[in-house]
């Protein structure tokens, strides 16, 4: 999930920006006046952090992954939560289900190689435990079907096309790369040199021909026969630019419809080519529909 959201532009542009929106203009609450200290102290735990703070990680940690995790650290006379920090949900593993409940969680900052990077256990929250475990983890997780450890994110039905978005735009950069040149089966019918000799030629040619600072560059060959020189069979790719249009378009509208956005113009996607002058109605109504259906649900 992770590396699909780093490497697909759309989906990334709409993680960012619905998390955004859940978080609005952050945590308020109509006691503020009257619970100062409170409001304080809840400020102190949850509005802190480099670029993002506690809450905006948790979102977005929500959106991505489907949940999120918490730290909890109880004073010294165990009286009063100290610290709330955000733990990265990649970074956790679940314990086994003992008599419906999970009493531990795992955390780690490596789990690929945690054998090197080493783990270590915490107690799941339970303020009843706070005087034997100080340091306790908070699970949120929305409701998958099928799933009990670990949630599935709200987008899961378009993880393909999710996919499908990282594979066509790496496919478009290796293009570049090799010069905008069509794939093409080079044949020397001179005989058949070594491994060595097969492997040099091979080197050759790719230092020739790949690269984008090498696009347009022609291969020159040398033969004391007709017969003996190299034969060039391109593969060419029918109607292409009309098959990237569709990817394109077809893409863009599963991404849409699996984040659930009821209208492409509210992230800026104009699917009819005209301006946004003549649809301010349009994006008032998309706005208030998209609020009410998919971000107050992840909110609440």
């Amino acid at each position: 999930l992770i590396d699909l959201y780093q490497k697909s532009s759309v989906h990334n542009a709409l993680c960012n920006s619905i998390a955004t929106w859940i978080y609005g203009d952050g945590v308020s609450s109509p006691e503020i006046n009257s619970k100062a200290e409170s409001w304080a102290k809840f400020k102190m735990l949850f509005e802190q952090g480099v670029g993002k703070n506690t809450i905006q990680k948790c979102v977005l940690d929500l959106k991505v992954q489907g949940g999120f995790y918490l730290s909890i650290s109880y004073s010294l006379d165990r009286t009063t939560i100290a610290h709330i920090e955000h733990v990265p949900f990649e970074s956790i593993r679940s314990g086994v289900e003992e008599e419906d409940t999970i009493e531990f969680y795992y955390h780690s900052k490596d789990w690929a190689h945690y054998r090197k990077a080493g783990y270590e256990k915490i107690k799941a929250y339970d303020p009843s435990c706070k005087n034997e475990y100080p340091n306790q983890i908070v699970c949120f997780k929305m409701y998958s079907v099928g799933q009990y450890y670990y949630p599935k994110p709200d987008y899961q039905g378009g993880v393909n096309y999710i996919e499908l978005d990282r594979n066509v735009s790496e496919f478009h950069l290796a293009n570049i790369k090799n010069g905008l040149a069509p794939s093409f089966l080079l044949s020397f019918s001179n005989g058949i040199p070594s491994d060595d000799k097969r492997q040099a030629i091979k080197r050759s040619i790719e230092d020739e021909l790949s690269g984008s600072k090498n696009a347009g560059k022609f291969i020159l060959s040398f033969s004391d026969d007709r017969s003996n020189a190299p034969e060039i069979s391109p593969f060419p790719l029918s109607d292409a630019d009309k098959q990237y249009e569709f990817l394109s378009k077809e893409i863009t509208n599963k991404l849409m419809v699996s984040h659930r956005v009821v209208s492409p113009r509210l992230f800026g996607v104009n699917t009819d080519g005209g301006g946004l002058g003549n649809n301010a109605d349009e994006l008032k109504t998309a706005s208030m529909l998209f609020e009410s259906t998919v971000v107050n649900g992840d909110r609440d």
